[in-house]
């Protein structure tokens, strides 16, 4: 039997780019798969619906027209050692990019710090980008730019690589390229295992509810897993910190019982619990569509509505970009909020508090947990909390009302002292 693995490229000599911006997109499907179709599933990637199936969901296909709001989409993604999911990858961005036939897409990734094969899966990924006449920019430097995350330089690591993959739309060389004034969409992926169904989920949400931000829902060790960013709109975390502590301490974490999630907040439990999406005030969750407009100066409008007082309130349009923190003294480095809880707080300052989170759309960072957690329809066995498809898709729910003001106080901790008491 042949090992998938043995179809990696060797990559080129490190630092090297790949780059093309074909005239029209191919989308020959079929011809992208054949290309990775020794990574089968469900033992290198997983069991995913494909473009006929998905076009059997009437939400979906009204995704498919192309809308002129969301035609161009920018696609960032940073990589590090992380050959067991670019499988997925693979397989699933066809899937996604295929279905969505009539909207134009750039793929913009940066790899730094890999010493395994991702940097020849990434010249695999090249090849079937170019099967489908998709653009792309793809950064490869691997252990020529090793990351320095010592010292308390977590964050302004993470800022600089998500800033790297973010770079070609900051400047404009995307756009030219493309051939367009700017894009309608920023879609940011994390290293997940994920099914196309999870991303079109996620887009339909934000686009049926004209939101500003929506996330994916991703999990770990079966606990939602980005908790250090996600805070819902009473301004509280998904989990109580003394019991992650005793789940995570126990000398075999991963079994029952689990932390109950959000239990201060009923309302926003009961929308996790009955996958309905909901407003929180900050998520990333593994993917996240981004309205662009934030990341250029001067073209969101600030707040009308506020708990801040007007004397609180940014008094700039400066463009957002990936940050550390700016409350911890003098320090020039800081682990104090996450990245990409920065970007939630300077959306809200800006105006553009539509900060959505899909419980449908969960995802995860390896295929047994995604197996576990799935809710594409793709999933074998009860889910590890109880999370389970209700007759609410069918029976639509009441509409979906944004409140534009956000929580007074929100509470963090920081990075280096995850297991500290949160503090307000």
């Amino acid at each position: 039997m042949i090992d998938p693995y043995s179809i990696v490229p060797t990559p080129p000599s490190l630092p090297f780019v790949l780059n093309s911006n074909p005239i029209t997109q191919k989308g020959s499907l079929q011809e992208a798969y054949s290309q990775t179709a020794q990574f089968t599933a469900p033992k290198y990637r997983p069991a995913c619906a494909l473009v006929p199936t998905l076009s059997n969901d009437p939400r979906f296909t009204s995704l498919q027209s192309g809308q002129k709001s969301i035609t161009n989409v920018y696609l960032a993604l940073n990589l590090i050692n992380n050959k067991n999911i670019l499988p997925t990858f693979l397989h699933e961005l066809p899937t996604f990019i295929s279905y969505l036939h009539n909207h134009r897409f750039f793929i913009s990734i940066l790899e730094n710090g890999s010493s395994d094969m991702t940097p020849g899966f990434l010249v695999l990924l090249s090849k079937v980008l170019d099967t489908l006449g998709v653009s792309y920019e793809i950064t490869v430097r691997g252990e020529t730019d090793k990351p320095e995350k010592s010292n308390g330089r977590r964050i302004s690591e993470l800022a600089r690589v998500r800033n790297g993959a973010m770079q070609a739309l900051y400047d404009g060389s995307a756009a030219e390229k493309m051939g367009i004034d700017n894009f309608d969409l920023v879609l940011f992926m994390n290293d997940i295992v994920w099914c196309a169904a999870d991303l079109l989920e996620t887009l339909y949400e934000h686009v049926n509810k004209q939101a500003h931000m929506t996330c994916a829902t991703d999990w770990g060790g079966k606990v939602v897993y980005d908790r250090w960013v996600a805070r819902t709109m009473t301004g509280l975390p998904f989990y109580l910190q003394k019991d992650l502590k005793e789940y995570f301490g126990d000398p075999n974490p991963g079994k029952p019982p689990y932390p109950r999630p959000l239990p201060d907040d009923p309302d926003a439990r009961e929308k996790l619990l009955s996958l309905e999406p909901f407003q929180v005030f900050s998520c990333w969750n593994g993917a996240a569509f981004i309205n662009p407009k934030a990341f250029f100066n001067g073209t969101v409008s600030l707040p009308t509505s506020s708990s801040l007082s007007a004397t609180d309130l940014p008094r700039t349009n400066d463009a957002i970009r990936f940050r550390m923190a700016k409350n911890d003294g003098d320090k020039k480095v800081t682990e104090k909020a996450s990245e990409c809880y920065l970007i939630c707080v300077d959306l809200w300052l800006r105006g553009l508090g539509k900060i959505l989170l899909v419980p449908r759309a969960s995802v995860a960072y390896d295929l047994n947990e995604y197996s576990l957690v799935r809710q594409d329809g793709g999933r074998t066995k009860p889910h590890p909390i109880g999370i389970e498809p209700s007759s609410s898709r069918i029976h639509p729910p009441p509409p979906f009302v944004w409140n534009d003001i956000p929580p007074t106080e929100v509470v963090y901790h920081d990075w280096a002292q995850w297991y500290a008491p949160e503090t307000i």
